[in-house]
Formats: structure tokens, sequence, C-alpha cells
């Protein structure tokens, strides 16, 4: 019983600091455009701001709408839902910022669940945009949308 209860501090003090330390990241915030519709983005720009993306949110922040992922050249991209409570759509970009695909992941049921949604892109991608679910679908964007940075 004492063991058990140790154990359900020590998961406590580690799940509050990651918490923490993923508040302390700041994001800049860029307005973008997929096609007609503009949204305001957070940038990940760095392998920490990449690592850490939407983790331990459990809302948009006021006044963003996504998150766009920048990376040094074009692969395949993977994604998963560690932490992450959002449900998020995603879009593949190439270097010239084409739309090449999208697709959507759910969050975990509970922090203890192991198996988690994963996307890998067919695409090599340069930019990775993730927005709330559905978003894509939404707003009519589909493959050959340009995405532009303002």
């Amino acid at each position: 019983m004492v063991l058990q209860k140790v154990l359900i501090s020590l998961c406590f003090l580690l799940f509050t600091n990651a918490v923490f330390a993923a508040d302390q990241i700041k994001f800049k915030t860029k307005l973008v455009s997929v096609g007609t519709k503009k949204i305001n983005v957070w940038i990940a720009d760095t392998e920490s701001k990449r690592s850490h993306g939407m983790m331990f949110k459990t809302k948009w922040p006021e006044k963003i709408q996504g998150m766009l992922f920048v990376f040094e050249g074009e692969n395949r991209r993977s994604f998963w839902m560690k932490n992450t409570f959002l449900p998020l759509s995603l879009g593949f970009f190439d270097s010239r910022r084409v739309l090449l695909e999208t697709a959507s992941m759910d969050p975990p049921k509970s922090l203890a669940q192991l198996r988690v949604d994963r996307v890998l892109s067919s695409n090599a991608a340069k930019y990775v945009l993730e927005v709330p679910k559905g978003w894509f679908k939404k707003e009519k964007i589909k493959a050959g949308a340009k995405l532009r940075l303002f």
C-alpha cells in the first residue's frame, strides 16, 4: 500500500514537471494562409519546440488556430499523440509549400494508454500544419493548396 502511494505521488510529480516545462517554451506567432483561409499559428522551428508541440494543452490558446512545424529539409514526417489532449488534423507541405496530404489523430483516452495514434506522411514534407481535427475538411482545403507565410 505504501509503495503504491509512493509510485502514484512520483507519477504525479513527473507529470506536473512535464506540464510546467512545456509551458515554459515560447513560440513565435505568425499569420499564415492555406488557400484563401488565414490563421494565426505558433511556429515550431527548433527541435525542442517541435518535440513539445501541443503536448499538455487542453484547449487551443486564444487567437491561435494552429501550429506550423518547420523542418530543415524534406523527409517523411512522423507525428504521434503522446501527452497530446487535443484531436488534431495535420497538413503535410513540400518545400514549395504545396499541400501534399492531410491526416487526423485522436488523443489517448488516458495518460496510461500505451498505444497512441501515430501518423507517417506518405510523401516527403518540409512543413507540417497542425490544426483542430476536421479543419481542412471544414474549410474545403485539399491537396494542391498553397501555404503562405506573412
